[in-house]
């Protein structure tokens, strides 16, 4: 499939418009933002600048705060492609291809809270966060009974009132958790899982050659070896290369 292909699909001619999520988490898909001015990079970055490649397109990443920010411009033509987690209400606002990550949704702790496990922080009284709108948030709020669930807009807000001892836990996947672990003192990631991600593909409704494109090239990406190297260049060589 080439340019030519996907010409009516895309909002710019001879650009691939890639929606993407910029933070300080990592993972499969949140991107991270290019320091001094300089390109983002990520899991998406390069999933994206690929797929721009095979289609002889040039790549314009458009830089939203989290996932929901993204749903919300499905419709608004501000882009052509994304790569994101998967959820029926999503799923409403646009088209999904083939998912290329599963992962496990945990819970980041704060220092000195007791328990380890996330069964430990469905309690009264404490504090869960997860960003606003999204498909963690959602399965969060499904899975407590007890704890208080509070959305916030941006990741790095979550951080500081975790580190500050404002909230009791954060609610993403693992493999970003762990990442933050690193960088934030006391915190731990617990163990077991509240919720099953998955990241695909996706594009506006409306769009069939666009979603058959991307579908296409995540095969190939797996078959090639693309996939493989993409997740190992950033951090997830633990993460299993698969299209499904």
């Amino acid at each position: 499939m080439t340019a030519a292909d996907i010409a009516g699909e895309i909002g710019v001619p001879g650009q691939l418009r890639i929606a993407i999520a910029v933070s300080t988490a990592g993972g499969a898909f949140w991107s991270f933002a290019g320091g001094q001015g300089g390109p983002p990079y990520g899991v998406a970055v390069d999933l994206g600048r690929d797929f721009a490649r095979r289609l002889g397109l040039e790549p314009a990443f458009v830089t939203y705060p989290n996932s929901n920010a993204i749903t919300e411009a499905a419709g608004a033509g501000a882009w052509d492609v994304t790569f994101i987690p998967y959820d029926a209400e999503r799923a409403r606002h646009m088209v999904f291809g083939p998912v290329y990550n599963r992962s496990e949704s945990t819970l980041l702790l704060r220092a000195g809270l007791p328990g380890t496990r996330v069964e430990d922080v469905d309690k009264p009284g404490l504090r869960i966060l997860a960003v606003t709108k999204t498909t963690t948030g959602r399965a969060l709020a499904a899975w407590v009974k007890q704890a208080s669930v509070i959305e916030i807009e941006t990741i790095e807000e979550i951080a500081r009132q975790i580190a500050a001892g404002e909230a009791d836990a954060f609610a993403m996947s693992r493999d970003s958790l762990e990442r933050m672990a690193l960088e934030s003192p006391g915190t731990r990631v617990a163990s077991g899982r509240f919720f099953a991600a998955s990241t695909a593909f996706a594009a506006p409704p409306g769009k069939p050659a666009l979603l058959a494109a991307g579908s296409r090239f995540l095969h190939e990406a797996l078959a090639d070896g693309t996939l493989r190297e993409v997740l190992d260049r950033n951090g997830m060589k633990e993460a299993e290369a698969i299209v499904e």
